[in-house]
């Protein structure tokens, strides 16, 4: 029974090898953002497109994401970035990329565990390209940041709700 097992599970991997060889597609050079991220046009008629990866913190991931991004946002009218963050962090950046005054009672932004997830100079240049994007732009057509996590629940619950309040 073992030995059978086996041998499926080989045949399993032999099979996914050759559907990864047949499918997968070589990217561009990640210094040509603009062909890098064009080779994600194909998703360009999705209405959620999510951007996964496993290192947390490789600055040859944040390039691809911003690459990635700025092609969907520029070529084809995504309008929000949804960010692995608490939500009271990510209002504190969309606040800022949208050009709007901070919320009277904002707490300093990703300033805590994970912080070097978003505080760093991959992220700070796509922000910075996003808030200018946005002010070249009616208020409607910004693209908005939005926080998916509540690692800081009570924080979250607190500017949820107050979100929802107004």
């Amino acid at each position: 029974m073992l030995k059978e097992l086996s041998e499926r599970q080989l045949d399993d991997d032999v099979a996914l090898a050759h559907m990864l060889s047949v499918t997968a597609q070589p990217l561009p050079p990640l210094n040509d953002t603009v062909a890098f991220g064009a080779c994600f046009n194909r998703f360009a008629d999705a209405r959620v497109v999510l951007l996964g990866e496993a290192t947390h913190g490789s600055s040859e991931f944040y390039r691809a994401r911003d690459a990635i991004t700025r092609m969907l946002i520029e070529q084809h009218g995504f309008r929000i970035v949804a960010l692995e963050a608490d939500w009271p962090d990510a209002a504190h950046l969309d606040s800022w990329v949208r050009g709007r005054p901070l919320a009277a009672n904002a707490r300093a932004a990703f300033a805590r565990f994970p912080s070097w997830m978003w505080r760093n100079a991959e992220m700070r240049e796509f922000t910075e390209w996003l808030r200018s994007y946005n002010a070249a732009l009616p208020y409607e057509e910004h693209t908005a940041m939005r926080g998916l996590d509540i690692y800081s629940l009570g924080a979250s619950t607190e500017a949820v709700l107050g979100y929802l309040n107004t």
